[in-house]
């Protein structure tokens, strides 16, 4: 294998950005240098694997605390809406994110790229190198299920709506970045696009998609292209870590324990969501370690909790009967790594389909989204889960599965065919 520069675009939050550190890792390993271009939140986490760090200078951790994130949480309902939302805080500050993405690209061999990277597309198309789509989600239109953009009633799924939403969203998406990205391309000497975008050509094969979740868990659709691929979730080495004493002893004292987490969401009203929680666990006798996440829930003492910051799942969820999350993409499979059962309470876009598939697999349950949790509801579902052996044992087995994967390796092995065979095409 000949050294090649690899250059990764990711942005979005911690469970947005880590698996794609986890995938510099295995690159870095494999012999390739690799840069990771993303918000600046994350420059100790890239730097700590052992990546070169270029920043896109918009940082994300205070929009999510701010205004902007509970926007996103009651447009949850609005698939269309949220997108809407998301993309002018974009374009907020469009040229900067343009600009640096230029610069960062500038030595790339082949660019690696998410969902909100994708105007990394533009730059490979300008200076003729390969690039890789690599998502999270399942984002190639498919029949099977609709896109996992929100929540969408069973009454609307057949298998044409299914696929329409998926091209609506992409027409969506393109509609709301067409003027900033056209004038990316015509800066880097490119046509512009017109009301389709570049989906189109995309969808004959010029763009490969890999897929870093586990097939156990999505079966790779019948009508999928060949080239999306489905390589297994990428999780980083296990960090060292020690846990605080009382954390410690507050497990080893209390039996059974779950983890209870909103990731980086910031919730409109948390102290009605703690209350039912709270009256949930007192009279389900169970105890719990909640995350205060980017969200900074207030932390309000209560005999049942044990509450904490910023914690490696891989050290707590070994440790915990069961998780109780938002089914973020990376807490979802991080869950499911270790078969816990799954207790989903979704706010947005990707999070429904996660809570779908967990139910379905049968390794967990989905909630109505938090903000409207009653503790009779978290109750009765608890209560199933923590006593269902077979839910267990289903979670248990998922586990051993997924932790039998080589998605990493998988992915590297398809970046390293895909850069070869741009080398020969020269």
């Amino acid at each position: 294998m000949s050294w090649a520069r690899i250059v990764i675009i990711t942005a979005g939050t911690r469970g947005d950005v880590q698996p794609y550190v986890a995938l510099g890792e295995a690159l870095k390993e494999a012999g390739f240098a690799v840069r990771m271009i993303t918000h600046p939140d994350f420059r100790a986490m890239v730097e700590a694997a052992g990546l070169d760090f270029h920043s896109i200078g918009i940082g994300i951790r205070e929009r999510v605390r701010g205004p902007e994130g509970a926007t996103f949480v009651r447009k949850a309902d609005r698939p269309f809406h949220l997108i809407q939302g998301i993309m002018r805080a974009f374009l907020q500050h469009v040229d900067e994110v343009m600009d640096r993405l230029v610069a960062g690209c500038e030595d790339a061999d082949i660019l690696v790229f998410s969902g909100l990277g994708f105007p990394a597309f533009h730059i490979a198309e300008a200076r003729n190198m390969p690039a890789v789509a690599a998502y999270l989600q399942p984002l190639t239109p498919t029949s099977a299920f609709p896109a996992p953009i929100g929540s969408f009633p069973s009454w609307l799924r057949t298998p044409w709506t299914n696929r329409a939403t998926y091209i609506l969203a992409q027409l969506f998406s393109w509609w709301m970045v067409r003027k900033p990205s056209n004038g990316l391309r015509q800066r880097l000497g490119l046509q512009s696009l017109g009301l389709r975008g570049p989906f189109p050509h995309i969808r004959q094969g010029v763009l490969p998609h890999l897929y870093a979740f586990s097939a156990h868990v999505v079966p790779c659709p019948p009508d999928w292209p060949e080239w999306a691929h489905i390589t297994g979730y990428w999780f980083c080495k296990t960090p060292a870590f020690t846990a605080p004493a009382e954390l410690a002893q507050f497990l080893e004292n209390h039996h059974p324990v779950i983890y209870i987490g909103f990731g980086s969401l910031h919730l409109p009203h948390p102290d009605e969501v703690l209350s039912e929680i709270f009256q949930a666990l007192e009279r389900l006798d169970v105890f719990a370690v909640m995350s205060r996440g980017w969200g900074e829930w207030e932390v309000v003492s209560h005999p049942r909790v044990f509450w904490v910051e910023e914690i490696p799942h891989e050290w707590l969820f070994p440790r915990v009967e069961a998780v109780v999350h938002h089914g973020g993409a990376g807490t979802t499979a991080m869950g499911l790594r270790f078969g816990r059962p799954t207790v989903i309470m979704p706010f947005l876009a990707d999070q429904f389909f996660w809570g779908e598939r967990v139910e379905a697999l049968g390794v967990g349950r989905m909630l109505p989204r938090a903000r409207n949790l009653k503790a009779a509801r978290l109750y009765r579902v608890l209560k199933d889960v923590l006593s269902s052996e077979e839910m267990r044992e289903k979670a248990e087995a998922l586990g051993v599965l997924i932790r039998e994967e080589r998605g990493l390796e998988q992915a590297v092995e398809k970046i390293q065919t895909l850069l070869d065979e741009a080398r020969r095409n020269r």
